[in-house]
């Protein structure tokens, strides 16, 4: 019997109907799946903004190293022109933690023995570190000198850009680090540009991690920018970043009465309460620290001096007792910086008076000596008040 071509029509669309009800393909569901992974990929890989709730979040103890000076945990800095003695503090401070011995300002109080680790590429170990360690009393065991990286048969200086996870396993090596020492900061950027703030602190902040938690104080030595005057903050070399990651940043200058004696003065501390200073001296290889706080902020010693390091307090009075000597006529140089000299004042200052006050030194005559005087309307003594 013959089947016609109606009868065979529902048969022939079966194949197809079942063909268009099945699930999809493995390709297809591979090809969705894969879609749907790099979707989730995308996702991860954007930037997300990372927040904390205040409330989540609980309070710490700040500890110190030294008391209202350096604080655990955080970069301190010290600053100050070559030859104040910043290398002999942080000696004496290296001892006082190998020791446990008592702060120069509490001496009733003993503190934890700790270790010390120093990066100092400026000072020879056997013939300066370890003397100026041996003369303030120090533990030497318990102090540890970073010499270089070892990379094969390849030795690098150490780079706080590159190195840190280093220095981190000698850190958790040693367990009891207390301070680290980098004298001078700048010298360890490796290839970060010290004068681009951007690059400074993304160099500085994984430092800052470290010593948070490890608990350990990180004391950099700074040197400082020709010109005085302004606020002692930006006299920093290298960028303002290194003062701004710093929580406290000390001034080391001269004392403006006593050329022997050195202050360290407070140019930003904002985690203590009562910010003083110390004085101190360098005699025999010992630092001698002074026995009175010193109440004066690194912006007033500043103050004291000019550009080229002068007291300005006797540069003011030059220029009064130099305008007192030349109202009544011109005065002969040798006569003008002998009286000067009694008086105090050094031929530099008198020199820079004179032209500060308008005067000017000339040849009295072809046979003559140098003679010093005023213009010739300078009639009255003006006030000299920098202040």
């Amino acid at each position: 019997m013959k089947t016609t071509l109606q009868e065979q029509a529902p048969e022939a669309e079966k194949p197809l109907a079942k063909k268009l009800e099945s699930p999809p393909s493995s390709r297809t569901r591979s090809t969705a799946d894969l879609v749907k992974k790099q979707t989730q990929l995308q996702q991860r890989s954007s930037p997300m903004l990372m927040t904390r709730c205040v409330a989540d979040v609980p309070s710490q103890k700040l500890n110190w190293l030294w008391p209202g000076f350096l604080p655990l945990g955080k970069l301190s800095l010290l600053a100050g022109d070559p030859g104040l003695g910043k290398s002999f503090v942080t000696c004496d401070i290296a001892a006082r933690v190998s020791t446990g011995k008592s702060w120069p300002d509490q001496l009733m109080d003993s503190q934890p023995i700790g270790s010390v680790v120093f990066l100092a590429c400026e000072d020879d170990v056997a013939d300066t570190i370890r003397p100026r360690l041996d003369a303030a009393g120090a533990d030497v065991r318990r102090i540890h000198v970073v010499d270089s990286v070892c990379i094969g048969a390849r030795q690098k200086g150490f780079a706080l850009d590159a190195d840190l996870p280093l220095l981190r396993d000698k850190l958790t090596e040693l367990r009891d680090v207390r301070l680290l020492v980098i004298d001078p900061i700048t010298a360890y950027c490796g290839q970060t540009d010290s004068h681009n703030g951007a690059e400074v602190r993304a160099m500085l902040q994984p430092l800052c991690d470290l010593a948070a938690e490890l608990q350990f104080a990180v004391v950099g030595i700074n040197h400082l920018s020709k010109g005085g005057g302004g606020k002692a903050v930006y006299r920093s070399m290298g960028s303002i970043a290194f003062a701004a990651a710093a929580r406290a940043v000390w001034n080391f200058s001269k004392d403006v009465d006593d050329e022997a004696k050195r202050l360290m003065l407070p140019t930003k501390l904002n985690l203590a309460a009562d910010a003083y200073g110390m004085s101190y001296r360098i005699f025999d290889g010992l630092v001698e620290w002074g026995d009175a706080p010193i109440f004066m902020s690194a912006d007033q010693a500043e103050a004291q001096f000019d550009n080229r390091g002068e007291p300005a307090v006797d540069r003011n009075a030059a220029k009064v007792w130099l305008q007192e000597q030349l109202v009544n006529g011109s005065i002969s140089s040798k006569q003008v910086l002998a009286d000067g000299r009694e008086m105090g004042f050094n031929a530099k200052t008198l020199r820079k008076a004179l032209i500060a006050i308008g005067g000017s030194a000339r040849k009295d005559g072809f046979t003559g000596g140098w003679v010093w005087e005023l213009p010739s309307n300078a009639s009255a003594i003006p006030s000299f008040d920098e202040s």
